[in-house]
């Protein structure tokens, strides 16, 4: 289970825009992005990839968590 390295921590997202984040797990795997209270699942494609987009969010100064979940791992950017 992995993203891309786009994401990294510290990273700054667009406000008011829709967060896509993708990346590679095993073919058919289940993978749930959650970020500022939002959650979204994808499933891994044969090729490996996945992505999913989380709604749009307005600007805030608070630090939030990027938790990826697949079925057997969990990456965390803080």
């Amino acid at each position: 289970l992995s993203v891309h390295n786009l994401f990294q921590s510290n990273m700054v997202l667009q406000r008011d825009k829709p967060v896509r984040v993708w990346g590679w797990a095993e073919p058919g795997e289940n993978v749930t992005v959650s970020f500022g209270g939002h959650s979204q699942s994808g499933t891994a494609a044969a090729d490996r990839a996945w992505k999913v987009e989380l709604p749009a969010m307005a600007a805030s100064a608070e630090p939030r968590r990027l938790a990826v979940q697949g079925s057997r791992q969990k990456v965390e950017l803080e």
